[in-house]
């Protein structure tokens, strides 16, 4: 049983839970992307399936800098905000910022519409980039 003796030290156990765990999700849900890069092979299924995780961990990844950003007493709305804050703070490097802006464009894309040429090209972009782009992103996050 943890013991809290002031304020203070509630506000350092908050502070500490805070920055331990506003990834969670997002480290989560890449994972889970992960396995689905390993099994992918083509068909119409696992393509389903890759970008179905695609769509979750954009949006735990977004929802991960809004939380952070939210302990610094700052409130970003949505995942365009959050990304320009992460661009502004150097998680995404100015080289990567139309990769992270595709695939913004990608996602709201593969929410509304389902056109299987459409499909193949977002699963290739995907397991080419977008990939290796939330593995440095959530690198960063882990830094700070």
């Amino acid at each position: 049983m943890i013991v809290i003796k002031s304020e203070f030290h509630l506000k350092e156990k908050l502070s500490t839970f805070d920055k331990i765990s506003f990834y969670e999700n997002f480290e989560a849900a890449l994972r889970k992307l992960l396995e689905f890069q390993k099994l992918y092979d083509g068909p119409e299924m696992h393509r389903a399936g890759v970008i179905q995780a695609f769509e979750f961990t954009f949006e735990q990844c977004w929802k991960a800098i809004q939380k952070k950003t939210g302990t610094e007493g700052l409130s970003l709305a949505s995942p365009k905000k959050s990304l320009e804050w992460a661009m502004a703070s150097g998680w995404i490097s100015a080289t990567h910022e139309n990769t992270w802006l595709e695939m913004m464009r990608d996602r709201n894309l593969t929410s509304h519409t389902y056109r299987d040429q459409t499909a193949i090209e977002v699963a290739t972009r995907v397991l080419d980039s977008y990939v290796d782009e939330f593995i440095l992103i959530l690198e960063k996050m882990k830094k700070n």
